[in-house]
């Protein structure tokens, strides 16, 4: 109903892929100066690697948008070793893909009473 106040007619597809792409430039300007990790992460994560074990990360972010995030959290010491992103269109990643992470390290895994392996 905004949008037709404002614009004096329904929204479309269109509109819609304008916006989201206006709201990825402002996104894609901040990302490389929000990528700091949160105090006590990088040393917790080394502590768990000396005891081999591996990380990984899902995330609503687009693997453009990981491309800036993962190199500056890198430099500021946080490195995981497997990234599932959402999709182009920014739907975010579904159970699926977090299985997907266990799987790939190799981690048995329960899931509704079986065992993926």
């Amino acid at each position: 109903q905004a949008f037709r106040a404002k614009c004096g007619r329904d929204f479309n597809e269109e509109d819609v892929q304008n916006r989201y792409a206006a709201f990825q430039k402002v996104l894609f300007s901040s990302l490389e100066k929000y990528s700091e990790p949160i105090p006590g992460v990088v040393e917790t994560v080394s502590a768990l690697r000396s005891q081999r074990i591996k990380f990984g990360s899902t995330t609503g972010y687009t693997a453009k948008m990981m491309e800036v995030v993962r190199p500056a959290a890198a430099a500021n010491g946080y490195v995981i070793d497997n990234c599932v992103t959402s999709l182009p269109s920014g739907r975010a990643s579904v159970p699926l893909h977090d299985i997907s992470e266990h799987v790939r390290f190799g981690h048995s895994l329960p899931v509704l009473g079986l065992e993926v392996r």
